[in-house]
C-alpha cells in the first residue's frame, strides 16, 4: 500500500514539473497576429470575418503553396511585423499578382523583393526608407471619398492595463513616387504620412499597410476600429482568399521548422529555479509536502456544487457580424432589416414591448422618455424600408442616425 501511495506522488510530482516547463503564459501581449490567437494581438477576429469569404490558410511557403491563378481575382495576405521571404517566394507572389489577382502585405516594412522590377531607383530607394513616428497614439483614414471616415480613428497600443509609446511606420511622403498608374496612396496616417498604398503590376495590384496592429483582436473591439477595417477590406478581389500564416517567422529551409520554436522559452519564471541545485531541491520538497497534504488530509466533505453557467445572448451579436456583411456587399436593403431586428431586440429586452401590441408607440415613447413624434418618425422609416424593394444608400444613412438618436437619448 505504502509502494503504490509513493508510486502515486512520484507520478503526479513529475507530471506536474513537466506542466510548469512547459507552462506558457495564458494572456500573450506580444504582436505574433496568430490567426487562432485569442491573445490581444492574435487576429482570431479577423478570421472570423474572413471566414464568410472563401479562405484558405497558407501552411508552407508561397512558392510551394500559392497557387497560379489566371485572371481569378484572388488575394494573398500576410500579416507580421517582419516577411521572411525567399527569392522563389517573391517570384511566386509577384507572378500571382501578375496574373490579375491581389496582394495585401500588412508589415510595417516593404519586401524588397515584392517591389517591381520597374519601379525608378529614387522610388525604390524612398518606399524602402524605414520611416515612423513614435507616439502613444496614431490616427488613420482612408483617401478616397467614398470610404474615407467621417473622423480619422484613433489606434493605441497597450500592454495590459498601459498605453504604452511605440513607433508607428509610414511610407514615404515623396511625392513623386505617387500619383502615377503605378502606385497610388489610399490612406494616410495622422492625416500626413502614407501607410496605406497601392502598386500596380501586370494585371493585378499590391497593396501595402505599415500598421498590421489595426487588424488585431484588441483594436477590433471598437465599431469605428471594424468601420476602418470594413473599408479596407473592400479593395479585396471577388476570388478566393489565401492568409500567408507561414512567412511571418523565420524558418529553417531545410526541415521547415521555425527557427523561433525550436527548445524552451528562456524566459520561464522556473527556469533559473530549476537551474540552480539549492533551489531546485527546496521547490521540489515543497510540491512534494503539498502533494502528500492535498492526498492525505484534504478530504472532501460533501460532493462538489457544480457551477452553473448563465445563458448567453448572442441574438444581439449575430445580427450585428450579419449587419456588417451586407454592408461590405452593398446590401442596403437587408442591412436595414437587419437594424430593424437589432432595434425590435433592444426594445424588447430593455422595455418588454413587442410590435403589434396595443399602444406600442405610446408605451414606448413612455418609457424611453422621448417625444412621440419622435418614435412615430422612427417606426414609420423602418416600415416604409421594410416594405421598399429597394433601398439607397441616403435612405440607409437616415435610419442610421434616428436609431442612433434613439439608442443615445432613451432611457
Amino acid at each position: 500500500m505504502n509502494r503504490i501511495l509513493l508510486g502515486i506522488v512520484l507520478l503526479a510530482l513529475t507530471t506536474l514539473i513537466v506542466l510548469l516547463l512547459l507552462w506558457e503564459k495564458p494572456i500573450s501581449w506580444s504582436r505574433h497576429y496568430q490567426h487562432n490567437s485569442k491573445d490581444p494581438y492574435g487576429t482570431r477576429a479577423l478570421h472570423t470575418v474572413l471566414q464568410q469569404r472563401e479562405l484558405q490558410l497558407l501552411k508552407k511557403a508561397p512558392a510551394k503553396g500559392l497557387p497560379s491563378r489566371q485572371n481569378s481575382d484572388a488575394n494573398y495576405l500576410f500579416i507580421g511585423d517582419d516577411a521572411y521571404f525567399s527569392a522563389e517566394d517573391a517570384t511566386q507572389i509577384l507572378r500571382f499578382t501578375a496574373a490579375g489577382n491581389r496582394v495585401f502585405m500588412f508589415t510595417p516594412r516593404i519586401p524588397p523583393l515584392l517591389l517591381p522590377e520597374k519601379t525608378s531607383s529614387e522610388c525604390l530607394n524612398a518606399l524602402l526608407a524605414k520611416r515612423y513616428v513614435k507616439d502613444s497614439t496614431a490616427s488613420m483614414n482612408l483617401l478616397h471619398p467614398a470610404l474615407k471616415l467621417e473622423k480619422p480613428v484613433r489606434f493605441q497600443v497597450r500592454y495590459e492595463n498601459d498605453i504604452v509609446a511605440a513607433p508607428w511606420s509610414f511610407f514615404s511622403d515623396d511625392l513623386s513616387c505617387y500619383g502615377t498608374t503605378q502606385t497610388h496612396v489610399l490612406g494616410l496616417m495622422n492625416n500626413a504620412y502614407p501607410n496605406f498604398i497601392r502598386i500596380a503590376h501586370g494585371k493585378g495590384f499590391l497593396f501595402f499597410h505599415a500598421a498590421p496592429i489595426v487588424l488585431c483582436n484588441v483594436q477590433l473591439l471598437r465599431p469605428e476600429a471594424q468601420a476602418y477595417l470594413e473599408r479596407i477590406l473592400t479593395h479585396l478581389g471577388t476570388g478566393p482568399i489565401y492568409w500567408d500564416v507561414y512567412s511571418n517567422k523565420d524558418h529553417d529551409h531545410q526541415t521547415g521548422t521555425p527557427v523561433a520554436n525550436q527548445g524552451f522559452s528562456n524566459k520561464h519564471p522556473l527556469r533559473y529555479i530549476v537551474s540552480q541545485p539549492p533551489l531546485a531541491w527546496a521547490w521540489y520538497l515543497l510540491v512534494t509536502m503539498a502533494i502528500l497534504l492535498v492526498s492525505l488530509y484534504a478530504k472532501r466533505k460533501q460532493r462538489i456544487i457544480p457551477v452553473m453557467e448563465p445563458r448567453i445572448n448572442t441574438s444581439l451579436e449575430f445580427v450585428s457580424a450579419i449587419g456588417r456583411l451586407h454592408f461590405i456587399q452593398h446590401n442596403h436593403r437587408q442591412l436595414s432589416l437587419s437594424k430593424s431586428k437589432l432595434f425590435q431586440l433592444f426594445v424588447r429586452e430593455r422595455y418588454g414591448l413587442v410590435p403589434g401590441m396595443a399602444d406600442y408607440e405610446q408605451k414606448l415613447s413612455a418609457k424611453s422618455g422621448l417625444p412621440s413624434e419622435f418614435i412615430q418618425e422612427l417606426i414609420s422609416t423602418q416600415q416604409q424600408l421594410e416594405q421598399a424593394g429597394f433601398v439607397s444608400e441616403s435612405q440607409l444613412v437616415s435610419l442610421h442616425k434616428i436609431t442612433e438618436q434613439f439608442y443615445q437619448r432613451c432611457k
